[in-house]
């Protein structure tokens, strides 16, 4: 299954973190790209604040995007963990915040 994971090519952060879950979850980290090279992923980007997984024709956003990229993981056996209500209140607040405080926005 195909999918690539788009962050802020702006953001040392954003690129140091997205490499950093790549390697702990077994992926290749050729499906990591930086932003500026597809108009549609930077105009999602950009709406949502977010990194963008992008999977077949689907869209995946801030903590979601996470959630799918555990479930395509060697992980996905502790997907219920990270997919409940509270721990989705939990991840969307984190995430939020993160996104919202990084100094390269």
């Amino acid at each position: 299954m195909d999918f690539f994971v788009y962050y802020d090519k702006d953001c040392a952060f954003c690129k140091k973190w997205t490499h950093r879950l790549f390697n702990l979850f077994g992926f290749s980290t050729s499906c990591l790209k930086p932003s500026g090279n597809e108009t549609e992923v930077d105009h999602l980007m950009e709406l949502h604040n977010s990194w963008v997984l992008k999977l077949e024709d689907n869209y995946y956003f801030k903590y979601a995007a996470f959630l799918k990229l555990v479930e395509l993981s060697k992980f996905k056996y502790l997907l219920f963990i990270f997919n409940n209500p509270v721990s989705t209140r939990i991840g969307d607040y984190v995430y939020n915040r993160v996104s919202s405080s990084r100094s390269c926005k």
